[in-house]
């Protein structure tokens, strides 16, 4: 993913939810100098029915992931997807709604993803609910979901997820939290600048710390440029003597001065 502010112009090819207010080339091209986020989408991303292992969990761990046997998934092992969920698209919004408590985990995620195409502000209220299954794919999608809806209402119910993820068992909860993360940076409101800047004061994965950076200069906050500059001079602080540690570090460095740059050029906000 690449770092993008919710007023400013995306990168041609790259589509924008809530509209753009034509940024300089200038900004452009500072923020194309931040590399595409690693995508966690994997780690919710399906999988064909039974059992699976996923070697590219955001991580490092493998994890499991199982699920009941069932003909609608999203691709098969060679790559192609089955009949059953290219249907997904020609179902109506309701009908996709309706789907989202099915009782098979793999299909919830699937109606979601595809109301996430429509993009539809109708679906958010299901889709917030959807943030309390207890399928952690399910909880990815849905915040998927809500980011490409780009509703600052969302903002409070992915809040309470992430809290509430930081108690899961499954080892999933830092995968959905980054999600969040993400996706609280892709809605782009100022609600969620408290929470984010929070999250760079708990023991966090490096990655996670990328992420929080990122989404701060998204959403563009001026308030952000202190905690970024002190979460910076923390890693300086820290910075590690053996080479296969030293460039996760450097990432971390790098994406949080990426971000201060972005917010004193173009943000501005108090």
């Amino acid at each position: 993913r690449i770092l993008v502010l919710k007023t400013g112009a995306r990168p041609a090819g790259v589509d924008t939810p809530g509209g753009s207010s034509g940024r300089s080339a200038a900004a452009v091209e500072n923020l194309s100098a931040v590399a595409a986020r690693p995508d966690t989408s994997s780690a919710s991303s399906g999988t064909i029915a039974g059992s699976t292992t996923q070697s590219d969990h955001a991580f490092g761990a493998p994890v499991a992931l199982s699920c009941p046997q069932s003909n609608v998934v999203s691709e098969t092992n060679d790559g192609s997807i089955y009949p059953e969920t290219a249907r997904l698209a020609a179902l109506s919004i309701a009908a996709l709604a309706r789907q989202i408590h099915d009782s098979n985990p793999v299909f919830r995620r699937e109606c979601i993803r595809e109301l996430a195409h429509r993009k539809e502000l109708s679906v958010e209220e299901d889709l917030i609910r959807a943030l309390e299954d207890p399928d952690s794919t399910v909880k990815c999608a849905a915040v998927q979901a809500l980011g490409e809806i780009g509703d600052g209402a969302a903002v409070k119910p992915i809040l309470d997820t992430m809290d509430a993820c930081r108690k899961l068992p499954d080892g999933y909860g830092p995968v959905v939290i980054r999600e969040c993360v993400r996706t609280l940076g892709r809605i782009g409101d100022q609600s969620a600048v408290h929470a984010l800047l929070a999250e760079l004061n708990r023991p966090n994965n490096l990655s996670l710390y990328n992420d929080v950076c990122l989404s701060l200069a998204e959403i563009g906050d001026s308030a952000a440029l202190k905690p970024i500059e002190d979460h910076i001079v923390r890693l300086m602080e820290h910075e590690p003597a053996e080479s296969i540690a030293y460039v996760p570090w450097q990432e971390a460095v790098n994406a949080a001065k990426v971000a201060m740059e972005t917010i004193r050029l173009f943000g501005g906000r108090t």
